[in-house]
């Protein structure tokens, strides 16, 4: 499996050198070895997180007084939308995969026009990542010691957006290039805040499997919920471990975009993008063995 993924991601990274080399205007936008990567690991966090959800409804769910309703937790009275904290997490991650395709596009040579609609769509979405940290930040997030980490994800989120919103606005690739390129250190410490909200996340996965008032163990969780939690901790370590992947690959996709060498916009991030595929390859296969 290993080899394979070398092998078919080297192809891409090969295609997308000829493509630059001859001033293609969409390159492989879709396809290249960096999207690749981060979509992997996209889709482990994504995993996480829809545990991270389930296990926040039930311990937020605990501290809501049942004769009242509070239109403000709607969301822990239903499993069809996130509740506040993870809703925060999981825009977060959505604003570093529209930046990170927004990235790869101005490598690729795409014409202003498209570059326009990706920035657009980034600058939504961070928007709404923004307006899920508020909602988080004022909700229950104190009830399972999330406020310090929502907070700073918020916080890299609101110093982006206004960036995001004048790029949105440019005319030129040019222009795009220096604003994506200014809003590199906020999304950096995004990714950053990210991984350390995985010991929130954990300890809200741990206690969502307490029995309250439980004398069946001095933990308060039974021993297959021991197991369940064993298996949990296994893929919150996976997504840490492809995250710090991401942040040597992020780097060199900015270093990417800052260059105007066609062979040096890939290849410092060739070997980072196949390293973190073929681990997000290798987490895959173990998610799916749970």
């Amino acid at each position: 499996m290993v080899g394979a993924a070398r092998r078919h991601l080297s192809a891409l990274v090969l295609l997308l050198l000829g493509c630059l080399g001859a001033g293609c205007a969409q390159g492989v936008p879709q396809y290249n070895a960096y999207v690749l990567a981060f979509n992997a690991q996209y889709e482990q966090g994504d995993s996480v997180l829809d545990i991270v959800g389930q296990a926040e409804r039930a311990v937020g769910g605990r501290q809501l007084n049942p004769a009242v309703f509070d239109p403000d937790n709607a969301a822990y009275y239903l499993d069809i939308a996130d509740p506040p904290i993870t809703a925060s997490f999981r825009a977060s991650l959505k604003s570093l995969k529209t930046y990170n395709e927004a990235l790869v596009g101005l490598t690729n040579g795409e014409a202003a026009n498209v570059l326009a609609a990706r920035i657009s769509l980034l600058a939504t979405n961070t928007a709404a990542g923004v307006s899920a940290g508020s909602v988080a930040l004022g909700g229950p997030a104190a009830v399972v010691g999330a406020q310090g980490v929502v907070a700073a994800t918020t916080g890299a989120l609101k110093v982006a957006e206004p960036i995001f919103k004048t790029a949105a606005t440019a005319a030129s690739r040019e222009a795009f290039r220096q604003e994506l390129v200014r809003a590199y250190p906020e999304m950096r410490m995004l990714l950053v805040e990210l991984r350390k909200a995985t010991a929130p996340m954990y300890q809200i996965m741990r206690r969502s499997l307490v029995v309250p008032r439980s004398d069946e163990t001095d933990s308060g969780r039974s021993p297959e919920a021991e197991r369940m939690l064993a298996n949990k901790r296994q893929l919150l370590a996976g997504w840490v471990l492809l995250m710090d992947k991401n942040l040597v690959a992020l780097d060199q996709a900015v270093a990417a975009a800052q260059s105007n060498d066609a062979a040096a916009r890939v290849s410092g991030l060739t070997d980072a993008s196949i390293e973190l595929k073929v681990f997000a390859e290798q987490m895959k296969a173990i998610r799916l063995k749970q």
